[in-house]
Order: structure tokens, then sequence, then C-alpha cells
């Protein structure tokens, strides 16, 4: 007899309790929903009771379809405050596998709230048994705190990666960056 996991929920919510009175914290919903064996959609959310409202959702969905994957995810935070009351970040991934030693993917983010792209990727990683060498091209915009206020520049690195196994793994940040000139 053999099972899949089709639908995982978690409903997660904290009590604190201070001086013998007890505070609610934020409420957690997350959902996993595995619509057919190519797709996937992802839900995760906070609810705030103080400011009834939501302080964080992220909802994603991502299709697997043999040796291609794509995703498209949704994050929306909300900080209470004035100066900066919320975000909302749209990211978009794909990765495709050409064989067992190389794997492509692109990866691109954007804030629609101020219409500014955040990131852009693209990159391939060459794996072989006992080692891994990736190449990845990153133009990002990176958010600069000055005392006019805040600005941002955006930066154009390459990346190189080397994975040596089984010292090290493909989880950890193994990386190594080189900055290019602006006018590159």
């Amino acid at each position: 007899l053999t099972g899949k996991r089709v639908l995982y929920h978690r409903l997660a919510q904290r009590i604190l309790y201070v001086d013998n009175k007890s505070q609610y914290g934020e409420l957690e919903n997350e959902l996993e929903y595995e619509i057919s064996d190519n797709l996937t959609l992802y839900n995760n959310m906070f609810y705030n009771f103080d400011k009834v409202a939501l302080s964080k959702l992220f909802n994603q969905i991502t299709l697997h379809k043999d040796n291609m994957s794509f995703s498209l995810a949704h994050l929306y935070k909300n900080y209470f405050n004035n100066s900066s009351p919320h975000i909302s970040y749209l990211t978009f991934n794909a990765q495709y596998i050409y064989n067992e030693h190389y794997s492509y993917n692109f990866r691109y983010d954007t804030d629609l709230k101020t219409k500014v792209n955040k990131s852009r990727e693209i990159g391939f990683l060459y794996q072989k048994r006992c080692w891994d060498f990736g190449l990845k091209y990153v133009d990002a915009n990176t958010p600069k705190l000055t005392q006019d206020g805040a600005s941002s520049t955006y930066e154009k690195k390459i990346y190189f990666t080397i994975i040596l196994k089984p010292i090290m793994s493909s989880n950890t940040n193994s990386s190594y960056g080189i900055s290019l000139p602006d006018r590159w």
C-alpha cells in the first residue's frame, strides 16, 4: 500500500502568558495542496488580532513538468506603520534540468508597490559525483540608508559556486561574487 500526501494544513495560535494573563499572538494558517502530480499550491498567512488585519500573506503556485519547473509567488507583508505600511513582492522562478549534470535557472523579483525591479538572475550548475560548479549573473537593486532618507543602487555581480562533496553540501552558501563595473 503506497500513499501520497495531497493536502497539508496547519493552524497555529500563539498564546503568551504575562503576569498570569493570557495574550494572543498572531494566528498562522498554512496550507499546501497538490492539485495534480505536477501542480502545487502553497499558502501561508498570519492574522494580527491587535490590528484586526493580516500581517503577512504568502502564496505560491509551482508547476513541475518532466525536467522543467516554474513557480510564481506573491508576498504581502503589513508593517502597521505610516512610514512604510506594507510591501508587496512578486517572484518568478524557472529551472530547466538538461541532463544529470547540467541545470539552468532564472529568477525575477519585482516590488509591486513601488513598481521597482528588485533582482534578476540567470545561471547554470554543473554537477558531478564529488563536486559541483556553478556560474550565475545577478542584477540586484540594493536599498541603502542615507541621511536624506533611503535610496537604492543597482549592483551587477557574477557568482561562482564551488561545492566539494562530502565536505560541503548544496544547501550551504558556497558562492564567491565579483562585482562588475557600472558601465558593464
